[in-house]
């Protein structure tokens, strides 16, 4: 499983500026930045990578795969 990231987005980047492991880091990141009113946080939830696109085939039987509410 992945886990769930928070990303600190500047406006107008298709990409993270940086990634935090809790909502609490990236407030802090964003409080002592100097272009703060630029930045937004963006919650990543975590996943189970395997269980998703169709990669596997027994998915419908796996518990793991019912019980993940992100797949």
């Amino acid at each position: 499983m992945k886990p769930s990231k928070w990303a600190v987005m500047k406006e107008g980047r298709k990409t993270a500026v940086k990634l935090f492991n809790s909502q609490k880091e990236a407030e802090v990141y964003i409080a002592t930045t100097k272009s703060a009113d630029a930045l937004s946080i963006d919650h990543r939830k975590g996943e189970f990578t395997r269980c998703k696109e169709n990669f596997c085939g027994v998915a419908e039987f796996c518990e793991q795969y019912k019980g993940d509410e992100n797949v």
